[in-house]
């Protein structure tokens, strides 16, 4: 008993470590294998987001002309960040047409900037603001002709940090973008950019903690909130259009007896277990559906908490991202005594 309640605590150690170290989307391989890439594209990723955010820009491609509010965003985010060699006079900057143009070439592919001003000096407030607003890069697709860039759009609270050294309660979680960027001499990072698309945006603005006493704990989203009815399971919440819910449940049987249930139910899911022997967790996913299953230890009974989220299959992007927060706070107190 004693060794299989090791076991146990070790799977659950193993879990909150993950908890701790995944604030945001797992890297995939390519993002892993280009880390100087992004490093480099990275301060131009964030403009982009900015902007794209700020001015509620949802896509712009290098087939037309950027507009106004894109061009001066852009500008004044290059110039308040550093990312350009004009050097600005305090929180003010005053610049010819000709000197905004020669900014602007370096940041677009395009060269079509007739858009941005009819005055012959531009004024732009470079006060920064206090909460911005950066591009989680998870993914990319590198060719000699293009770079895409795959991200999560986030805005920091109060401080200027990266996702990995931001507190987690400051960070909320915007939407997701894809942008494309070219090489080109002269432009910043050597890339400059041909086009942007906001792909999501999400609806959450926190995660909220629920504890159970002495059985269990979870995170999940603000765009879910407990059920109206107050029944089913021992966690029931819904989405306020109905679109979306978790359930938090006891289940008769081992995570290898449900696993084996939920394959009969779907054939061919794709099932991750506790890399511990005797497994103690078990998930899976399927388009719109999440679920996971600990063991729940009370006596010589076999029981799991199920955990199942289903959300709409369009909105794969916001919820995957929730799922990270949602797996790596879902922990079973039973699993961390001996």
């Amino acid at each position: 008993m004693k060794r299989s309640v090791g076991v146990l605590i070790m799977c659950l150690v193993l879990f909150a470590i993950g908890a701790q170290a995944a604030p945001a989307r797992q890297l995939t391989q390519e993002a892993l294998s280009h880390q100087d890439v992004i490093t480099r594209v990275q301060p131009l990723c964030d403009l982009t987001a900015s902007v794209a955010t700020g001015q509620n820009i949802e896509a712009f491609t290098e087939d037309t002309a950027p507009g106004e509010a894109l061009l001066t965003g852009m500008l004044t985010s290059a110039l308040q960040s550093g990312l350009t060699a004009f050097k600005a006079d305090g929180n003010t900057a005053k610049l010819t047409l000709q000197e905004a143009e020669k900014v602007l070439d370096s940041l677009f592919f395009s060269d079509t900037f007739s858009a941005i001003s009819n005055d012959e000096i531009l004024r732009l407030d470079l006060t920064k603001n206090p909460d911005p607003v950066g591009a989680f890069i998870y993914d990319i697709a590198v060719s000699p002709e293009e770079l895409i860039v795959f991200a999560d759009i986030y805005r920091v609270s109060g401080i200027r940090a990266s996702v990995a050294e931001a507190p987690e309660d400051s960070l909320v979680w915007l939407g997701n973008i894809r942008i494309r960027l070219v090489p080109e001499l002269g432009c910043a990072a050597g890339y400059s950019l041909a086009g942007f698309s906001v792909r999501e945006t999400y609806g959450a603005r926190g995660f909220v903690l629920f504890e159970q006493k002495g059985l269990f704990e979870v995170r999940y989203p603000d765009v879910l909130e407990p059920a109206a009815d107050g029944q089913g399971g021992l966690l029931r919440l819904m989405h306020i259009d109905g679109n979306a819910s978790l359930l938090v449940s006891a289940v008769p049987g081992s995570p290898e007896d449900i696993s084996s249930a939920w394959l009969q139910e779907t054939p061919g899911l794709a099932l991750t277990r506790c890399p511990i022997t005797p497994a103690c967790r078990v998930s899976m996913r399927a388009p719109g559906l999440f679920r996971v299953a600990v063991e729940n230890m009370v006596g010589d009974t076999a029981e799991c908490l199920v955990l199942e989220l289903r959300y709409p299959e369009n909105r794969e992007l916001e919820y995957s991202l929730y799922i990270v927060f949602i797996d790596n706070s879902f922990i079973v107190y039973s699993n961390a005594v001996g």
